[in-house]
């Protein structure tokens, strides 16, 4: 009995002692990250910012820093509502991780099922090419990329009918899945899509499936609608003014995301909104393990992107994840160390670097002024 005492009593001390490492070094990384932050904010003005680290399910690191709303001198805070722009193609993935899970669909099916009355053209194009951006489909005019307009000059969002035609009317610009061009008639197709399954919006089925499941209150789109003089909108509560560089104060900025494409961009989310989506794919509460796995097996085309998550290499270790803005939020996933970095801003000229720089700190490099230095040149 005295043997199995002094055997539990080595392990229990073994275990409060690797506790108590495992704190310091959390400590230690933290204040690298809160060293690292104050100082990127301190060079490029940033207005608000907030930032996680999420690593097998458990936050370890979280913090906000700077304002929301400069005229209300409104500070960041966990539930402040950062516009995530491409960030938004990570949540459509993972509701068609758990539609796949579900039976509802395959990568594999061909959307002429989903959208009958498509060309011939594009009878080669799945599911997993609008994904991928490897279906060949036009990126038309009439949504000109993130502004959302007609043509220059017409200052009225186009309708879903007019955007249809155009990709309808538009030749692909390569045999699907052949290439890779970052085109996002590619994500209007799939939303009408998801649409025609789910005979609902997309806002409201990623509300249903997704959000709402992870306790997702507040986040979601401020269903823009832009005829000038007038632009329309929802109110969002707890969502952050977005800030571009001024002459000596920031000016406001505003972006626009048609609505006809919001399964590519303009989700509202905070930090506490993407830390749950975070803690769900480690603990595969969205869908089952081999669902997410799926996220890191090559396509036909291996490109930069696979399922809608940008694959590169930081410091020697793969990641997965998107950039929006090109500085409003970035997400970086780690499968190896079942990491998550999670970067929102409310500044746009902020490039997507921070979240490489909190990797490297996260693996003691010392380089990371240099690695800042060349992303910013």
């Amino acid at each position: 009995m005295l043997r199995y005492y002094s055997v539990f009593l080595v392990l229990f001390t073994l275990a409060i002692n690797l506790n108590v490492h495992s704190q310091a070094h959390v400590a230690g990384f933290s204040k690298r990250i809160n060293a690292f932050l104050e100082e990127e904010i301190r060079q490029t003005g940033t207005t608000g910012l907030a930032v996680a680290v999420v690593q097998n399910g458990k936050v370890i690191y979280n913090k906000t820093f700077g304002v929301a709303n400069i005229e209300f001198d409104a500070p960041v805070n966990s539930k402040t509502l950062f516009q995530t722009a491409s960030v938004t193609k990570l949540f459509t993935s993972t509701l068609l991780l758990k539609w796949m899970h579900e039976g509802r669909l395959r990568l594999t099916d061909s959307i002429t099922q989903y959208v009958p009355d498509a060309p011939n053209s594009w009878s080669n194009i799945q599911v997993r090419h609008l994904l991928s951006h490897q279906s060949g489909l036009a990126w038309p005019a009439c949504i000109g990329g993130f502004i959302g307009m007609n043509t220059p000059g017409v200052n009225k969002a186009a309708t879903k009918v007019q955007i249809y035609k155009d990709i309808r009317d538009s030749s692909l610009a390569f045999d699907p899945g052949t290439k890779e061009a970052y085109l996002n008639g590619d994500h209007f197709i799939l939303q009408i899509s998801l649409e025609t399954i789910a005979q609902k919006s997309f806002p409201q089925i990623l509300k249903d499936e997704i959000l709402l499941p992870l306790g997702i209150e507040n986040g979601g789109y401020d269903a823009e609608l832009r005829e000038f003089p007038l632009q329309l909108m929802k109110p969002l509560k707890y969502k952050a003014q977005l800030y571009t560089k001024g002459d000596k104060t920031p000016y406001f900025f505003k972006n626009f995301y048609n609505p006809n494409s919001y399964t590519s961009a303009g989700l509202f989310l905070s930090l506490d909104d993407v830390i749950k989506w975070a803690v769900a794919l480690d603990r595969n509460a969205t869908t089952n393990k081999a669902m997410i796995d799926s996220l890191y097996q090559p396509m036909p085309i291996c490109g930069f992107t696979q399922f809608g998550w940008v694959k590169e290499k930081v410091y020697g270790l793969t990641t997965y994840g998107h950039t929006g803005g090109p500085g409003l939020s970035h997400i970086l996933r780690i499968p190896a160390t079942n990491t998550t970095v999670i970067v929102l801003s409310n500044y746009a000229d902020l490039l997507p670097y921070m979240a490489h720089g909190i990797i490297g700190l996260l693996l003691d490099k010392s380089d990371i002024n240099e690695k800042r230095l060349k992303s910013k040149t």
